[in-house]
This record gives structure tokens, sequence and C-alpha cells, in this order.
């Protein structure tokens, strides 16, 4: 004689699509399984609660339970991948508890969500030959905050409406997710004319580690010659920068 069936639920992470219709963590698992994802940011609550495991529910289903395995088929990820980067190349950012607002105007900075998304992805694609995702948030939070990802508010916690959140790092926060260098407002190159030729000075980095533009003083090394009363020089931008 078999057994009685066992009334149960199933225990899965959602979000919502833009239909409102709601896409279920074992679903997506199902349909990524070229497994070829390295990097997913899901900017929803709960979306980081749990790294993931494999589930097996009384009526004998057995389904992929949360959203970094769902999306990376691995659950063998750093569970800090900011401060203990695993070096896997993969990773996964997502909250832990609620979510703000991508136009949320608290935690200390207006619009905080849609700044924080926006400056991260800059650095990450736009800037990704230079900056890793763990530089990428960092670059954000310095925007948005004045302080490094790991001294700011989403990383350390905070509460909105009495629950509690942060943004959660797992895998490897060292990968870069692109090699794009960017276009347009790079750190030039410097020739000086020694009266033969434009002598090559160097590159001059007018960036600091976020990316953004500061005075540089530089000691030339070549002696220029004036042509006319007028000194020469050359600006180059350089291609990768």
């Amino acid at each position: 004689m078999g057994l009685a069936w066992q009334w149960h639920w199933h225990s899965q992470y959602v979000i919502n699509a833009n239909d409102t219709s709601m896409v279920f963590d074992c679903d997506i698992y199902e349909h990524s399984y070229c497994q070829n994802v390295k990097f997913a940011f899901l900017y929803a609550c709960h979306s980081g609660d749990v790294i993931g495991s494999m589930i097996e529910y009384p009526c004998g289903e057995v389904k992929a339970q949360g959203m970094p395995l769902a999306w990376l088929h691995t659950n063998q990820l750093s569970s800090d991948g900011y401060a203990s980067p695993d070096n896997t190349g993969r990773a996964f950012i997502g909250f832990q508890g609620v979510g703000p607002y991508l136009s949320y105007d608290g935690l200390g900075a207006a619009n905080m969500g849609y700044n924080f998304v926006r400056y991260f992805y800059y650095a990450a694609i736009y800037r990704g030959y230079y900056y890793s995702i763990k530089g990428a948030l960092d670059y954000a939070a310095q925007l948005v905050w004045g302080t490094n990802f790991g001294s700011c508010v989403l990383y350390t916690g905070y509460t909105i409406g009495g629950y509690n959140g942060k943004l959660v790092v797992y895998g490897d926060g060292n990968m870069h997710i692109s090699d794009y260098a960017g276009g347009g407002g790079g750190c030039p190159l410097l020739y000086v004319y020694n009266g033969d030729e434009y002598f090559y000075e160097g590159l001059l980095d007018i960036h600091n580690p976020y990316g953004i533009d500061v005075v540089r003083n530089h000691t030339l090394i070549a002696t220029p010659e004036p042509i006319k009363n007028a000194y020469m020089l050359r600006l180059v931008e350089h291609p990768l920068t």
C-alpha cells in the first residue's frame, strides 16, 4: 500500500515581469540550460536572500531554489564576492531583504537606486577595461555617497519601513563584464617640440581611481624649443583611455 499524498507548499523566489506576471527561479533555471550566464544583477527585493540549492519536495519534484543558482547554474560562490572574490568568473548581485525603489530619496541620496545603478553600469561596461565588478561598485558608491561600496549603506545594511535590507555580491567581484575602455574624454599623450621633432613625454593620467577628472602637475623631460616666441605642445588622446 502506497503512502498517502501529503499537502505541501512549493517555496520559490520570484520576480515580476513587465506585464506583472511572476517569473519563478525554477523556471529561469529550466530556461537557462545553456549555462553561459556569467553575471546577473537583479534589482529586486529578496533576489539575493540565498545563493540557492536544488530542493526535493514531498511530491517528488526537484526544483532549483534561489535566484543566483537559477541564473548562474552553480551555488559554489563566495558569500561575499566583494570582500572575498572567489575568481570563479561568475557573479550575482541582488538584495537580501527589501530593496529601495530606484527613485527612493532616502539612505542619504536623492534617486539613490537609479544613480547607483547608472554609475555602476557606466564603470562596469563603458569603462570595463579598467573596472572590475568590485571596482564599479566602489565607483558608484563614491559618486553617490563619497565612500567605497564596503562602507556605504547598501553594503552595511539599512531599514526601510521597518524592514531590513542590504545589497549582496556573490561569487567573483574581481571579474570584468566588459573589456571596453570607452571613447572620448580619455587621458592624453603629451608631445613637446624640442627643435627637431615632437618628443614623446608620456601619458598624462588625468583621472583618479573613480574615473573623475583631476588636475596633474607634469614636469617636462624634454627641453622645449620656442618657435616665434611660442612653445609647441601636442596632446593626442590615448586610444584605450
